[in-house]
């Protein structure tokens, strides 16, 4: 546990890209790391904050076929895109219930279909959007019944689709 490159403070979120480079959510550290098929390190970004590079608790993260990263934030309830090399592409989503907003992201998952798949700790739904942050649709509710969930705390997609 630390601050120093390599060192962690709750990892949270792990992805590996086409290339073999492994990414971790630093979530008290506030930052992105890679490293390595090997674990050499090999760069970090981010820092505390709600500008776009920084993080409010980086809970999770996702690799696209292209090797863009895609990070979802339980404190900011946003998902931030970045290149493989760490530089800013886009973010969307805020806080709240509507369609695109989100009640602490916490999983993320893209399809081989190229669906962004976030699930909701707090909100009890999932939510799709494709890979340009475009909302595709939405299902689930607080409960135990078909359909509900009690804290979806992770999203995962199966190569047949299935979520």
């Amino acid at each position: 546990m630390g601050t120093a490159n390599g060192q962690f403070n709750v990892p949270r979120g792990v992805a590996v890209d086409p290339w073999g480079d492994i990414y971790v959510a630093d979530y008290n550290n506030q930052r992105i790391q890679k490293f390595d098929a090997l674990g050499s390190f090999i760069k970090a970004w981010g820092s505390f904050g709600s500008d776009t590079s920084q993080f409010i608790g980086p809970w999770d993260i996702a690799v696209s076929k292209v090797g863009n990263l895609y990070v979802v934030e339980a404190g900011q309830d946003r998902v931030q895109e970045f290149t493989r090399n760490g530089l800013y592409i886009r973010q969307w989503g805020s806080p709240g219930t509507a369609i695109s907003q989100f009640q602490t992201p916490a999983g993320i998952d893209i399809g081989s279909n190229g669906g962004v798949y976030i699930s909701e700790r707090v909100g009890d739904r999932i939510q799709e959007f494709d890979l340009n942050g475009a909302f595709i649709r939405a299902w689930g509710s607080l409960g135990t019944g078909d359909g509900q969930f009690n804290v979806a705390a992770d999203v995962a997609v199966g190569n047949d689709g299935s979520v």
